[in-house]
């Protein structure tokens, strides 16, 4: 007799002599270990490269089905008539998402995210290259795909609708994100949902208490110059923790 034989007659002895409430509990146990071993199995069919480059090519065809409606949508009409299409870099073998305001003047002219002074020093906190950071590896999904205009200080406001009705299809898209940073007080108000701080300085402070799933960082604008000369610690302490992050989750 193996050693198989003997467990299982070990086991069937066991049950013969158990009650009927342990006889249930001992079959939902044998039940969740038969999911566990499904569920490995299937991860283990899916990480190979025939099924990733079928699943990558599949979400690569959503993507330009959304990029397409969104050309589409009567509330972006004015920029598809202008021949602007939405901004944001999204792949399905992205490891690291950036949510921020929306695109600048510049960004529009050129029709590449963070393609202004913004990203370079994004770029800097981040510990990347430029084309580590415009490699499939990073994802950009701004809170509107489009500029949305002049105001007084700055631009006017990201257009709510894009955010709840285009994020979650694009998230959709995006299955492998271990790191999400989100960049300023649109994006940090919109996914923190009610977490936050008293204010967006104190909730980058309090980076750590929305982590693994969020990291919160002040905006990288040049208009946040001043802020970043009174709170030093966020160079100092929050940076170095942000690259950290960022290197281990390109590493997965």
């Amino acid at each position: 007799m193996n050693t198989t034989d003997i467990e299982r007659t070990a086991a069937a002895a066991d049950n013969s002599t158990a009650s009927e409430p342990q006889k249930i509990q001992r079959t939902l146990e044998t039940q969740v270990d038969q999911e566990i071993q499904r569920t490995r199995e299937t991860q283990r069919v899916q990480e190979t490269p025939a099924v990733q480059e079928n699943l990558t090519s599949q979400g690569i065809q959503a993507i330009e089905q959304i990029t397409q409606q969104l050309m589409n949508d009567e509330r972006n009409r004015s920029y598809t008539d202008r021949g602007v299409p939405p901004i944001f870099q999204i792949s399905p073998e992205a490891r690291i998402l950036i949510i921020a305001q929306a695109p600048g003047k510049k960004v529009e002219e050129t029709g590449i995210p963070f393609n202004d002074q913004s990203g370079v020093r994004l770029m800097e906190w981040l510990g990347i290259d430029r084309e580590t950071f415009y490699s499939d590896k990073v994802a950009i999904m701004p809170m509107d795909f489009y500029y949305p205009g002049k105001a007084r200080t700055g631009d006017l406001p990201p257009r709510s609708f894009v955010a709840k009705e285009y994020h979650p299809l694009l998230l959709q898209q995006m299955p492998n994100v271990s790191l999400t940073i989100l960049g300023g007080g649109f994006s940090t108000h919109y996914y923190l949902k009610g977490r936050e701080q008293k204010n967006l300085t104190e909730t980058v402070r309090h980076f750590a208490d929305y982590l693994p799933e969020y990291f919160p960082i002040v905006h990288p604008s040049p208009l946040n110059n001043i802020w970043l000369k009174k709170n030093p610690w966020f160079p100092e302490e929050i940076v170095p923790e942000l690259q950290r992050r960022v290197k281990n989750a390109l590493e997965l």
